[in-house]
């Protein structure tokens, strides 16, 4: 599998020029705005060679040494083993690396992971009309009181909650490597599209039906052009436009924030399409984002 170039940039906005794109794009995703491969040309042999043979010579270097320690030239087993040992570490990690190609479209996005010791392909590709829902959950990490990664968890479901593509992808801040962040930079692509794609459907749901309905995993957020309704727990509370002050976000929650008594706390990984929910908070009701 060699040669699909794609005259398109890394989802970063990387130069893919030297990326080796083992398999092609699927049509369904749409016109292409972004790829990337953690295969570089001239490597394609990786992909088509096993590891196993390289496990067996460090097996059979610790065996052979073992047999030479026997023999009485426990020196010669030494030498055997940790140059067979070696050998075998190091000609095994270029395989047991794996490699994978991602695609994001106008349409949708795509994922392949080859497995190098199995030589076995897992595809996951995403049309974004069979998706319903966005859930994203977000985590920073610190060393030292400095960020030093952060990871967020991408999970795209459909109407009945079934995911369609879920992943965990990490940044690595501390690093200048555009490849340490390849799965990182693939979900935000495909968030920043999806968004594109999937506002106008809310949008028109408030303009028709007045009302556009953001799923919470055990309920759901209404936005009316004049209040909100938080549906949970078989449960119904609705907030006037006019006692909203405003809202933030805040260590893993959504602060709606009342202009009298404590405010409203929603867990944002337990929101569908957040962004958006956040962007129609604004436009539509009128709120002012208070994050500090």
């Amino acid at each position: 599998m060699t040669g699909y170039g794609q005259a398109v940039p890394g989802h970063g906005g990387e130069d893919t020029s030297g990326q080796d794109f083992w398999i092609a794009a699927p049509a369904e995703i749409g016109k292409l705005s972004s790829a990337w491969s953690t295969l570089r040309k001239g490597q394609t042999g990786r992909l088509q060679n096993s590891s196993l043979p390289y496990i067996l010579l460090g097996v059979g270097s610790v065996l052979l040494s073992a047999l030479l320690a026997l023999a009485g030239a426990p020196w010669l087993g030494i030498a055997f083993f940790f140059l067979g040992s070696f050998s075998s570490l190091y000609m095994s990690s270029l395989f047991l690396r794996g490699h994978e190609v991602s695609y994001v479209g106008a349409a949708g996005c795509a994922r392949y992971v080859h497995a190098a010791f199995s030589r076995s392909v897992t595809s996951t590709v995403l049309p974004f009309l069979s998706a319903k829902t966005l859930y994203i959950a977000r985590a920073s990490y610190y060393i030292n009181g400095s960020r030093s990664s952060c990871s967020v968890e991408y999970r795209w479901v459909d109407s009945s909650g079934k995911p369609l593509l879920a992943f965990v992808a990490f940044e690595q801040t501390l690093t200048r490597k555009p490849s340490d962040n390849g799965l990182f930079n693939f979900g935000a692509a495909a968030e920043r599209v999806w968004i594109d794609f999937t506002y106008p459907r809310y949008e028109r749901s408030l303009v028709e039906k007045g009302e556009a309905v953001f799923p919470l995993r055990n309920g759901s957020l209404s936005i009316f052009p004049d209040r909100l309704l938080l549906r949970q727990s078989k449960r119904e509370t609705a907030y006037a436009a006019s006692d909203l002050a405003g809202f933030s976000l805040e260590s893993g929650f959504l602060k709606l924030m009342l202009r009298t008594g404590k405010p409203v706390l929603i867990l944002t990984s337990e929101i569908g399409d957040q962004a958006i929910l956040l962007h129609f908070l604004h436009t539509a009701l009128g709120l002012a984002r208070q994050d500090v």
